[in-house]
C-alpha cells in the first residue's frame, strides 16, 4: 500500500490577524449542543411502546454493540436515572459499550428508547451550521458554492459542522508528519501523539481526512473539501448522528489535552 502522509501545517499562524481560531469557537458551541435535553425510557419489558419518528419528536434505541452482552437491570436503571443530556448520553455509549439505533423498525425490543424534539434541537445547532458556513467562506467558499455543495451531494447544512469541525481542529494543532496508512494497520502505535486525528477517527471517520489529503490547510483545495463534505453527507447521519458524532469528537479531545 503506497504511503498516504500528513504533513504538519506550516502556515497557521495565531498572530496573523486573518487568523480565526474555529476551534474554539466550535469548542463553545459543542458544549451548548451537548447540554441539549434528552428523555430516555427503558423498553425491556414491552418492546412495542415505542412508535415510529414523526415531524416533531424523534427516537432512537441504545443496544449493545454488535449485540453483545445484556445491561444487567441496575444498569439499566443508573442510565435512567443519570443521563439525561448528549454528554451524558456520549459517555454512556462509551463506558457501557453501546451504539445508537435509528431504524426502530430493525431495533431490538430489550434496549433503551431516547427521545428528543427535531425543531428544538436544530435550533441548538443552528449557531455551529452558521460558523461552519464562516469558515468555510474564509477557505474561498461563496454561499451559493456551498449551498450546490450540499444540494450536489444530497446533503445538508446539518453535515457542514462534523466536517468542519474536524478542519478547524486539525488546522489548530500543530503535527508532526506521519503514515496515513500505518493508521489503518497500527492505529494505536502511529497515532499516539496525534490526537485530534485519533479522535476524529473514532467519533466521525477516517476517510474525512482521506479526502482532505493533507492537515496542511493551505493545501485545502475546494475540490478536496467538496468530497470530505461528500464523505459526510453520504452516512445520512440526520440531526440526531451529526449531534452525537460532534460532541463524541470534542469529548475526546477534552480527554486527551
Amino acid at each position: 500500500m503506497a504511503a498516504f502522509i500528513l504533513m504538519a501545517p506550516s502556515c497557521t499562524d495565531e498572530s496573523d490577524p486573518t487568523f480565526t481560531d474555529y476551534s474554539g469557537k466550535f469548542k463553545v458551541l459543542t458544549n451548548s449542543i451537548g447540554n441539549f435535553k434528552l428523555k430516555f425510557k427503558d423498553i425491556s419489558e414491552n418492546g412495542l411502546n415505542y412508535r415510529l419518528s414523526n415531524d416533531q419528536t424523534q427516537q432512537l434505541i441504545l443496544a449493545p454493540v454488535d449485540g453483545g452482552g445484556e445491561l444487567s437491570q441496575a444498569d439499566r436503571n443508573h442510565i435512567l436515572s443519570t443521563v439525561d443530556n448528549l454528554n451524558s448520553l456520549v459517555a454512556t455509549l462509551e463506558n457501557y459499550n453501546l451504539e445508537p439505533i435509528y431504524n426502530l423498525q430493525g431495533a431490538p425490543s430489550n434496549g433503551l428508547l431516547v427521545e428528543f424534539n427535531t425543531n428544538e434541537l436544530l435550533n441548538v445547532m443552528a449557531p455551529a451550521v452558521h460558523e461552519a458556513k464562516n469558515y468555510l467562506k474564509r477557505k474561498g467558499f461563496s454561499e451559493l458554492e456551498i449551498d450546490e455543495m450540499i444540494s450536489h451531494e444530497g446533503g445538508a447544512e446539518l453535515d457542514l459542522i462534523p466536517l468542519v469541525s474536524t478542519m478547524a481542529n486539525v488546522e489548530r494543532s500543530n503535527f508532526t508528519s506521519f503514515h496515513f496508512s500505518d493508521i489503518l494497520i497500527t492505529p494505536a502505535l502511529a497515532i499516539t501523539s496525534q490526537d485530534v486525528f485519533n479522535c476524529g477517527m473514532a467519533a466521525i471517520g477516517a476517510d474525512i481526512l482521506w479526502a482532505l489529503g493533507s492537515s496542511n490547510a493551505s493545501k485545502w483545495s475546494k475540490k478536496a473539501i467538496k468530497k470530505a463534505f461528500g464523505v459526510v453527507a453520504k452516512r445520512a447521519l440526520g440531526p440526531i448522528g451529526v449531534a452525537i458524532a460532534v460532541v463524541s469528537f470534542s469529548t475526546c479531545l477534552a480527554a486527551v489535552s
